[in-house]
């Protein structure tokens, strides 16, 4: 299995964020996530997170595919993306502080703006592509140390989110 989860909240035209209290990526807005722990399937991971992190206890998400990093060619990492939908209904009390920061709604507009330097590089990629439709992707994304260089989109299968086996998961992974 890949290491972590993310997951992109949405509310009509805005995603809830968190800027970030501690590395990685301090001080940098991101989605809500984290790191599987022992035995959990990545979809518990992210609930599990969004609870940690947002207090949100969240029924169910869907997976909407992966990001992969890539540093120093072969060598890679990855998370499992999550999206949720809430009802324009719900006021849940934000902006707030919390443990892992500031956790606030951002407008898609303001998360796509070309110039936003405080976000995570990915955060914009991964919107885009959850708001253009209801597709499972890779994202993926060349580093050169902490720079973003370039991406690439592929489709992905749904099944991918069950796939239990690392190596079986780099190996489709590396061969795409």
């Amino acid at each position: 299995m890949l290491k972590y989860t993310i997951c992109f909240i949405q509310q009509e035209d805005r995603f809830l964020l968190l800027n970030r209290e501690y590395p990685v990526w301090m001080g940098m807005w991101n989605a809500p996530g984290g790191k599987l722990e022992p035995g959990e399937t990545p979809r518990a991971s992210a609930l599990r997170e969004i609870a940690e992190e947002t207090g949100l206890l969240l029924d169910s998400v869907d997976f909407r595919g992966i990001v992969t990093w890539f540093t120093g060619g072969r060598e890679f990492g990855g998370m499992y993306v999550y999206h949720a939908e809430l009802p324009s209904d719900d006021r849940t009390d934000i902006p707030i502080r919390t443990p892992e920061g500031i956790l606030d709604w951002k407008k898609t507009d303001w998360i796509l703006h070309p110039e936003n330097m405080g976000i995570t590089p990915n955060v914009p990629h991964c919107v885009r592509l959850l708001t253009a439709g209801d597709g499972c992707f890779e994202l993926r994304c060349h580093y050169e140390g902490d720079h973003l260089i370039r991406t690439e989109e592929l489709e992905l299968d749904r099944s991918f989110e069950h796939l239990t086996d690392r190596k079986r998961i780099e190996e489709m992974i590396l061969s795409r």
